[in-house]
């Protein structure tokens, strides 16, 4: 499914990858699939790039933390929280200073917290 040409499938594809738990680097590149057009494929490939361990997964993910769409940009967010890797703390950083959406921050912070990322105390 994931090769298919039509979008759907390949959304279709991603999501039961999600349910069943491979790893999406598995199936082709996924910097090629996070630049996809389509609103569902780069969300669930958001969803699914939390379980990979491909070594480009965080580098897609965090092209994914700028998407206009903000059910991605926040799958994005939860999904580099979620794989553990603390590389992912400063451009979770970088982009709750530049979102003017509250609910990417949200789920920014909510990442940061669970990488084991602490606030500072301010002076």
């Amino acid at each position: 499914m994931l090769a298919s040409e039509d979008a759907r499938e390949r959304a279709a594809g991603l999501a039961a990858l999600c349910r069943r738990g491979g790893d999406v680097g598995d199936f082709g590149d996924i910097r090629d699939m996070a630049r996809r057009t389509d609103l569902r494929e780069r969300y669930w490939l958001a969803r699914a790039l939390a379980a990979s361990r491909h070594p480009e997964a965080l580098t897609a993910l965090v092209a994914l933390l700028d998407d206009p769409q903000i059910n991605v940009a926040y799958q994005a967010c939860n999904a580099v929280g979620r794989m553990g890797d603390r590389r992912g703390i400063a451009p979770l950083l970088r982009l709750i200073k530049r979102s003017r959406e509250w609910y990417v921050q949200r789920y920014a912070y909510r990442a940061l917290r669970r990488l084991g990322w602490r606030q500072r105390v301010s002076g």
